[in-house]
């Protein structure tokens, strides 16, 4: 598993920003004799700009870039970084023979100096395809099998977006309706 700690620094500076921008206001409320109610909105537009500031729009394209380079999955979690830094953990999880050529992409994309390389293993159910229907529709799943028992069934995404919209049904009524058909059909096998 190849870990990145990108440290994406932009949401310190908008952090700093909010500070400074909340002190300018308090000096106002001071002088003008404003009521902070009447700040309420500025403060909330700088709260939402913080939001949606916190992973900027490069940060989001990093795990689409690494899949589409051939990692198998990418996922990022907020983390406290070194001098209390808000940052986040860009976790790839890769063969081992894509290593170096996701490197190159980490380090071309992101703001880190360095990876963190740590192998792992990956244990497995018993694995099987199928397909069920809902009306006249189909939708793949995933049928995991431990000891000879259904365990879990997982719909197929693409097929339950497709069918709800067909059906025009909420996609967790598909997704539900489904794994319920897929249980019924598949647990005696």
């Amino acid at each position: 598993m190849l870990q990145a700690w990108a440290e994406l620094t932009f949401a310190s500076f908008l952090l700093l920003f909010v500070a400074l921008a909340a002190a300018a206001a308090l000096v106002l409320i001071v002088r003008e004799r404003r009521r902070l109610w009447s700040l309420a909105g500025g403060f909330a537009l700088m709260g939402l700009l913080f939001v949606l500031g916190m992973l900027p729009y490069l940060a989001a394209m990093a795990p689409d870039l690494l899949r589409e380079d051939g990692a198998l999955d990418v996922w990022m979690t907020g983390a406290l970084m070194k001098k209390a830094r808000p940052g986040v953990v860009l976790h790839v999880l890769a063969a081992a023979t894509d290593r170096e050529r996701l490197a190159q992409t980490v380090f071309a994309e992101t703001s880190t100096f360095g990876l963190r390389v740590v192998p792992c293993g990956r244990v497995y159910a018993e694995e099987r395809r199928e397909s069920v229907r809902i009306g006249k529709l189909t939708v793949g799943v995933r049928l995991s099998y431990v000891g000879g028992r259904l365990t879990g069934v997982s719909p197929e995404y693409e097929d339950v977006r497709r069918v709800a919209a067909a059906v025009g049904r909420p996609a967790r009524v598909v997704y539900e309706a489904a794994q319920s058909a897929a249980r019924s059909r598949f647990s005696g096998s």
